[in-house]
């Protein structure tokens, strides 16, 4: 099951009503971390420019959540890990091609 789903179904059960929890992994990636592995799983090589005309100032170098209170409340851990996720979202993507 993936993660969130698991999550939620574990809140469903042992959430405290109006509480708010993040449901988030244990660590940041940084996209630069990511293309190789996307890559790896694509079999292809990708030429990554940033422009920075598409960068704002308000943007947060590193978004990260803290989980700790969904762990402590529902036992939930983090079981998938994130090649799995780019694995399948490149599955899905290649078998369901934007037109």
């Amino acid at each position: 099951m993936r993660d969130l789903v698991s999550a939620l179904l574990l809140l469903a059960e042992r959430g405290a009503p109006g509480e708010a929890y993040n449901i988030c992994a244990d660590r940041a990636w940084r996209i630069g971390d990511l293309i190789p592995l996307f890559e790896r799983l694509a079999g292809i090589g990708l030429v990554v420019e940033a422009d920075p005309a598409l960068f704002r100032p308000s943007d947060e170098p590193v978004i990260l959540g803290r989980n700790g209170k969904l762990k402590e409340r529902t036992g939930w851990q983090p079981t998938v890990e994130l090649v799995e996720t780019l694995r399948a979202v490149l599955e899905y993507e290649m078998a369901h091609p934007t037109p």
